[in-house]
C-alpha cells in the first residue's frame, strides 16, 4: 500500500484556493511529471478531491515558484 501525504477534501479548503496540475502544466508549458517533481522538491501537499483528482494550494505554488497565479477572469 502506498502512503500519501494528501490532505482530504474534508479539511475545508476553498476550491478557489486550489489549482489543478493540468492548469499548472498549461501555464508553464511543462509535462505532468515536472509538476510531480516540483511537488516533491518544494514540498507541496496535494489536496485530494476524490480518487481521481488532486489539486495544489495556490499559495504553496506561488510561494515556492515566486509567481502570482492571478485568474484573468476576475479582472
Amino acid at each position: 500500500m502506498r502512503h500519501s501525504k494528501t490532505i482530504q477534501s474534508e479539511d475545508k479548503v476553498s476550491i478557489h484556493d486550489l489549482i489543478s496540475s493540468k492548469k499548472l502544466e498549461e501555464a508553464f508549458d511543462v509535462h505532468h511529471r515536472t509538476i510531480k517533481r516540483w511537488e516533491k522538491r518544494y514540498g507541496w501537499t496535494p489536496v485530494k478531491i476524490n480518487d481521481r483528482f488532486l489539486r495544489y494550494r495556490k499559495s504553496q505554488v506561488e510561494d515556492s515558484l515566486g509567481i502570482s497565479l492571478e485568474d484573468p477572469s476576475q479582472d
